[in-house]
């Protein structure tokens, strides 16, 4: 796929929601990493909405994540869990589960023994499902609000992915994004 001039909505509907649905069974560690780092995407989006700063202020990693998380009715459910830290924190900076998280049949319920007591479970499923709806319902806001609407119109990447090759930006003009 040619990423040249894929604009935000591209990247939600093509890669948040398309590309992330089929590596999600096969890679789940990567889905785990990608969802959590789109819900920050998903957060950042919906700064116009919540007058909290500009598209492109940086070092907002967790109010972006909390705000998509509270605005989303698909991920509310999460933020009693705190996946923040427990999930998003530990893949995407430490590239290592938090010791208290698992993956079984039983979605955001607390075990039962005393080893168990602070142990979440999430639904990986789940977890995928939850977060393309919250993609779907940005890309449908589209319609009733002119800021998301221009920053879903907007060019995604400064960075240029074409026939397996990627094409940076000149080093004088890489805003730089820290957390």
């Amino acid at each position: 796929m040619d990423h040249k001039d894929m604009s935000n909505e591209d990247f939600i509907q093509k890669i948040l929601i398309e590309e992330i649905g089929e590596i999600k069974d096969k890679h789940p560690y990567l889905m785990c990493m990608l969802v959590s780092q789109g819900i920050e995407f998903l957060g950042k989006t919906l700064r116009p909405i919540n007058k909290e700063s500009g598209w492109t202020e940086s070092q907002n990693a967790k109010r972006d994540f909390q705000s998509a998380i509270k605005l989303f009715p698909s991920l509310r459910k999460y933020a009693e869990i705190d996946i923040y830290q427990r999930i998003r924190c530990r893949f995407c900076e430490k590239m290592v589960t938090d010791d208290n998280m698992v993956s079984d049949d039983t979605a955001h319920s607390k075990g039962n023994s005393a080893d168990d007591k602070d142990r979440v479970t999430v639904k990986l499923d789940d977890l995928y499902n939850d977060f393309k709806r919250a993609c779907q319902d940005l890309l449908d806001m589209k319609g009733h609000s002119p800021e998301i609407a221009e920053i879903l119109s907007q060019p995604f990447w400064e960075i240029e992915i074409r026939d397996g090759v990627i094409l940076t930006p000149p080093k004088s003009t890489i805003n730089c994004i820290y957390y």
